[in-house]
């Protein structure tokens, strides 16, 4: 089972089952005595293997294994985040396959014996085969990303699966200020459905514009070109002229690395009254940077302490708009009351620690080797600034 390969397996019994039925042209599937076909997966592919196997004979013997009692297709579900379909349109059962003949177990595959033909469920049941079909689907790896797991998808939810995570995004979209910011980050290639984020970029674009036009989204992207890039860009700058900004990888560094769930969950519970977010445009009302005002520490004596963090867009970098920024960023610091700003910068970068210092701070120390990234200890310099 070890040395298993799709290409030997798709040998096993001298004929290939491909889901979607492309292969199963034949009026008949000549199976032997037995008549039996499992098929492991209940998505779009397991399903439409299994209903067509079925349909080309009658008398074949199959079931469908499958963890989940009920299934909601990938395809259409950013429809939902844009507010042009109900979740409950992508939801379905298995009953239609019932009434096609198949069975249907709901469970999950523990092991295949391919030399016995024999499947073995979770729960202990064993199902021998003639043919098998494996269809699993492709899973999020939770992993990819520090500090990003089940738990905190709960907070941040990543959609790439329909269901509850796509109402749990909508509902954000939903509860979001007009003149929030949407934050989306495509993965590296190789991954499913190339265009996927772009295409939610659009739709959560067209909810903003008829609900919350004042909103932003910033694509921080792994990379430097994405599937069908023209066109997309072609859209976004005819219908959502301004509210889309895209960050290639070069800028991202290579996109986003780490997250953290519990600092999220309390930004959304407690960003008012004493924090918030600022983005800056251009004329053309396109995004061109962005910046927060935090509390430095929960902790009531640091109440009149804040910190604050920006970010340009390379492409407007050399313009002033950092200055401007920060700027803007200390009177919205008079504004919640605060007293003290503190900001933390790679050591590394004379460019921002020079701004700074332009903006009225000054350098208090360096931290050596508290950051650790791509295999590399970095240092931060610390710089204070008082809002006299």
């Amino acid at each position: 089972m070890e040395n298993l390969k799709r290409r030997n397996f798709i040998k096993l019994g001298g004929i290939s089952l491909i889901a979607g039925g492309a292969a199963l042209g034949a009026p008949n599937i000549v199976l032997g005595a037995t008549r039996k076909v499992v098929v492991i997966g209940g998505g779009a592919g397991g399903t439409i293997a299994a209903k067509y196997i079925k349909k080309a004979d009658s008398s074949i013997d199959v079931t469908l294994i499958e963890t989940n009692k009920t299934y909601h297709t990938c395809f259409m579900s950013n429809e939902v985040l844009g507010g042009n379909r109900k979740i409950e349109a992508l939801r379905y059962e298995y009953e239609g396959l019932k009434k096609h003949g198949i069975n249907v177990v709901h469970s999950s595959a523990s092991a295949i014996d391919v030399d016995n033909k024999k499947v073995v469920t979770a729960d202990g049941v064993t199902l021998g085969y003639d043919r098998l079909v494996v269809s699993p689907g492709i899973s999020l790896k939770m992993d990819a990303i520090e500090g990003y797991d089940e738990e905190s998808a709960l907070v941040m939810p990543h959609g790439w699966k329909a269901g509850p995570q796509t109402s749990r995004l909508r509902q954000q979209l939903e509860d979001m200020s007009n003149g929030g910011v949407v934050i989306i980050a495509p993965p590296n290639n190789p991954f499913r459905c190339p265009p996927g984020p772009y295409e939610r970029v659009s739709q959560i674009a067209y909810y903003l514009k008829q609900s919350k036009p004042k909103s932003k989204i910033l694509i921080l992207d792994a990379k430097d070109k994405f599937s069908k890039q023209s066109l997309f860009t072609q859209g976004w700058k005819s219908r959502y002229d301004g509210m889309i900004d895209w960050v290639p990888g070069t800028d991202t560094g290579g996109g986003v690395t780490s997250v953290s769930a519990k600092e999220m969950s309390h930004k959304l519970d407690t960003l008012a009254p004493r924090e918030s977010i600022r983005v800056i445009t251009d004329a053309t009302d396109r995004v061109c940077g962005w910046g927060i005002v935090k509390m430095y520490s929960e902790r009531p004596g640091y109440r009149l302490t804040c910190e604050t963090s920006l970010f340009i867009d390379s492409q407007f970098r050399g313009k002033g708009l950092g200055e401007k920024m920060q700027l803007a960023l200390h009177a919205t610091a008079r504004e919640l009351g605060f007293h003290h700003i503190i900001v933390r910068i790679w050591a590394a970068n004379e460019i921002s620690i020079a701004l700074h210092k332009t903006c009225g701070f000054s350098l208090v120390g360096i931290q050596k080797e508290i950051g650790h990234v791509d295999q590399k200890w970095i240092d931060v310099a610390v710089m204070q600034c008082l809002l006299n």
